[in-house]
C-alpha cells in the first residue's frame, strides 16, 4: 500500500487534511529548508532530496505551486498527475 504525503505545509495543506483521515497522512514535503526536520500537523516534513523510495508514495500537490512541483517531478521521471489541492477555499 501507498503512503499519502501532501507536498507543502500552509494552509491549504491543513485545510486539505481535514478533508483526509488525518492517520492516513504518512508526511509532508517542503522545499524550504526553514521547515526541514519539522513537524506539521503532528507529522514529519521531509526536503524533496530526503525521499528515498518515490515509488511508494501518493503525493497530494497544491494547485498553487503545481507548475514548479510538477517539474521536478518530471524529472525525477515520475508519473505526472492531475493538481489535487485548491486554493479556493479561505484560511
Amino acid at each position: 500500500m501507498k503512503e499519502k504525503v501532501i507536498w507543502g505545509t500552509g494552509w491549504i495543506a491543513a485545510k486539505y487534511v481535514g478533508t483526509l483521515r488525518h492517520n492516513d497522512i504518512s508526511f509532508f514535503i517542503d522545499s524550504d529548508i526553514e521547515k526541514k526536520g519539522k513537524t506539521f500537523l503532528g507529522r514529519p516534513v521531509k526536503m524533496p532530496d530526503e525521499i528515498k523510495s518515490w515509488d511508494n508514495i501518493v503525493i497530494y500537490i497544491q494547485i498553487n505551486f503545481y507548475e514548479e512541483i510538477a517539474e521536478l517531478l518530471r524529472k525525477k521521471n515520475l508519473v505526472e498527475v492531475l493538481p489535487s489541492l485548491t486554493s479556493n477555499c479561505t484560511p
